[in-house]
């Protein structure tokens, strides 16, 4: 049991909040000066399995049981804290489900933003106003505070943190799941509540990991599917955490040199890089086998840092980790657009064109995916389809002329212009906001920018009815299928997440 009380442990901290404060409170979590840790159970159901999850009942806290501080972290010394007490941070599913599940329900306990909402009295302050509200109660505590969580989100913004919490009484969050934060922020609201790593899943003991990566209990633990973020991917293990400790695999320094074909822990590791660099790997992600995925995307990464771009992770790829990817120049009008003519289409000589429509192609986020249909398509393997333009992140190849028909979505050939995009239409919000996806759909709408004023295509959405109506502009597959191709087609591309408000705004800005 800590002796130190926390009005003791405060008076030994800066006012202010900076690196000196952090690592006075992790060196206090080193020394087992915490108030040791009251774990709760959490009940949860998905698709007909049951679990109980393990949490902490309060936020972490030093000093001792009749004196203790809630202390404020950054998001790096919450997830160091949790490497430290073998544990993980919450999800935001998690979260929810200690609203629920609380005994102790208090309201958020607010302060007025401004300069000085870091400082430690503030956190000192946001503390005994929690211990007031609690009033000698125990049990599982919600709204201690808000929280950092892990999230998918984060693969997209490695430099960022997410945070979540403080809830209404009717369960909405005042702080929804978001990504504003750098990894160093800190203010007098941000606590530290940890998850322990066993979960009880339909009477049998699993790793939480085993848990939240498995398609079919995900749900359990983890709001948007399988979650391939266990720790925060800006956050370097702290030093005296052994390599055989480490969740994320074995460190580089002792990675195999990975080629296609390979598999083990080694390999998993370099999927979770890929992974935290913004590369869509599902649905097979960190299963540790060096698959035509995981190729494809190990050369679109080495192509960014301007290295060999062979495949292949050998000394110079692990060198280059932590680099960020060489600046791109934006999408010119003048982009060469190579033309491979595809062997399945209508010839014809059409004078007007109404729509543009968006499809994805079903193949991997990665810079050789356009080439690679194109060659498809005009090879002697050819499918009985085609397309106008095949699109990735760094090239635009066409296939069809734009006077000639497509056969890419019944119902829209005739008078539509057909634009595929590498990628998948089971595509999370998230994945398309990443890197590869980014730099894609800007080139897309320098291209459909230069489309809409060559046909006089208005750059508006069209929807199903829409479509039916006889409206002109730009569309989905997804719409064609439920309006003019009724019967015809049954294709869903580009998906439910595709961004097309901002897709929208990028060919307005390029017209």
């Amino acid at each position: 049991m800590p002796t130190t009380s926390g009005t003791d442990f405060i008076a030994t901290l800066p006012v202010g909040p900076g690196p000196d404060r952090e690592k006075a409170i992790l060196s206090a979590v080193r020394e087992g000066l915490c108030v040791p840790i009251i774990w709760s159970e959490l009940h949860t159901e998905y698709a007909g399995h049951h679990a109980t999850v393990f949490v902490s009942s309060d936020a972490l806290r030093i000093g001792n049981s009749e004196d203790a501080v809630r202390v404020n972290v950054t998001a790096q010394s919450a997830q160091r804290i949790a490497d430290r007490l073998g544990t993980i941070l919450p999800t935001a599913r998690i979260c929810d489900l200690v609203w629920q599940q609380a005994q102790v329900r208090i309201s958020p306990c607010l302060q007025t933003p401004d300069a000085h909402m870091s400082d430690t009295d503030r956190m000192v302050r946001h503390s005994r106003e929690v211990d007031e509200k609690v009033s000698g109660r125990s049990g599982l505590i919600e709204n201690v505070g808000k929280h950092w969580v892990l999230a998918n989100g984060l693969i997209t913004v490695p430099s960022r943190a997410a945070n979540y919490g403080w809830f209404l009484p009717n369960g909405r969050p005042i702080q929804p799941l978001a990504y504003a934060h750098n990894l160093e922020h800190v203010d007098y609201s941000q606590v530290a509540r940890l998850v322990r790593r066993d979960v009880i899943v339909d009477g049998a003991v699993m790793d939480i990991g085993q848990v939240g990566t498995d398609p079919e209990l995900a749900g359990l633990v983890n709001g948007d599917g399988p979650l391939h973020v266990w720790r925060l991917p800006g956050v370097p293990f702290e030093p005296d955490v052994p390599p055989d400790e480490h969740p994320d695999g074995p460190p580089p320094s002792e990675w195999r040199v990975l080629s296609r074909g390979m598999k083990g822990a080694d390999v998993a590791a370099w999927q979770r890089v890929l992974m935290t660099d913004g590369y869509d790997l599902s649905p097979w992600n960190d299963d540790g086998d060096f698959g035509p995925v995981t190729h494809n995307a190990t050369v679109s990464w080495q192509r960014e840092r301007q290295l060999p771009a062979t495949g292949t992770v050998d000394e110079a790829t692990r060198d280059a980790l932590g680099k960020a990817p060489a600046p791109r120049p934006a999408p010119q009008p003048t982009d060469e657009v190579k033309f491979v003519q595809a062997r399945s289409y209508t010839p014809a000589s059409r004078t007007a064109i109404d729509l543009i429509v968006i499809h994805t192609m079903e193949a991997p986020e990665a810079s050789t995916t356009a080439e690679a249909l194109a060659a498809w398509a005009a090879g002697p393997q050819a499918p009985r389809a085609s397309w106008h333009y095949a699109i990735d992140d760094d090239s635009i190849v066409q296939c069809v002329r734009e006077k000639d028909v497509a056969w890419a979505a019944p119902g829209a050939n005739k008078n539509g212009i057909q634009l595929e995009h590498a990628g998948y239409a089971r595509q999370t919000a998230e994945q398309w906001c990443d890197p590869f996806s980014t730099r894609m759909l800007a080139r897309s709408a320098m291209l459909t920018a230069q489309i809409c004023r060559r046909w006089t295509i208005p750059v508006e959405f069209v929807s199903a009815a829409g479509l039916l109506a006889g409206r002109r502009g730009i569309t989905t597959h997804a719409e064609v299928t439920q309006g003019p191709g009724q019967g015809q087609t049954t294709h869903m591309d580009p998906g439910p997440h595709f961004p097309m408000a901002r897709y929208l705004e990028l060919v307005r800005e390029a017209s």
